[in-house]
């Protein structure tokens, strides 16, 4: 999302260590980075539920960063759209870690359901369903894209459970304007502290 920041699941905290550009995992390197500080968003009732940022210990300069959904690009996942998920989760889901885990970079369409429950503790959360495949155990965060008119790909969402629930899977809609700022701000070069 910017050269020496992403964005993932709240759940994801403490990994450690981020790969970029890695598409498959027998043939691939990626650009592996160190995750220097995490900021939870505060964004959900329960914190392992929020959207993490985490500043890079250096950035990523051969690999364009994907656009940050905002107010402009909304209807690009309005209620009925579809959007297309992207991770390395399980081939065979167990949710449990036991599965089969992909050598390469996969990618599900969803249909945007509803775009805020509002019931607790998922209020704020986007709820979707599968039209083609499905996200899995290890996918959590992962982006949620969007096309928009020029086929170039928008990030309105953080991928947060495999859960399947009621038929629909409820993720992290893009995140509030403060952060969208931010980052943007970030992006055009300016320095601030998460």
């Amino acid at each position: 999302m910017a050269p020496d920041l992403a964005l993932t699941a709240g759940h994801c905290s403490g990994a450690g260590s981020i790969t970029f550009g890695l598409l498959n995992t027998d043939r691939d390197r990626g650009e592996k980075r160190r995750i220097v500080a995490e900021k939870l968003q505060g964004d959900t009732t329960l914190p392992q539920g929020a959207t993490l940022l985490v500043r890079l210990d250096s950035p990523i300069r051969d690999i364009t960063p994907v656009r940050l959904g905002d107010s402009q690009s909304r209807g690009l996942w309005s209620t009925g759209k579809n959007a297309k998920v992207i991770g390395w989760g399980q081939i065979n889901d167990t949710a449990t870690g036991t599965g089969i885990w992909s050598k390469e970079l996969r990618e599900a369409t969803l249909k945007v359901r509803d775009t805020a429950i509002s019931l607790p503790p998922l209020r704020g959360m986007m709820k979707l369903s599968s039209v083609v495949g499905h996200p899995t155990h290890g996918d959590s965060g992962a982006p949620i894209l969007a096309t928009d008119s020029t086929g170039r790909l928008v990030q309105f969402g953080i991928f947060e459970g495999a859960t399947r629930a009621g038929g629909f899977y409820a993720n992290r809609i893009w995140p509030q304007q403060r952060l969208v700022d931010y980052v943007n701000a970030h992006q055009s070069g300016a320095s601030t502290g998460t």
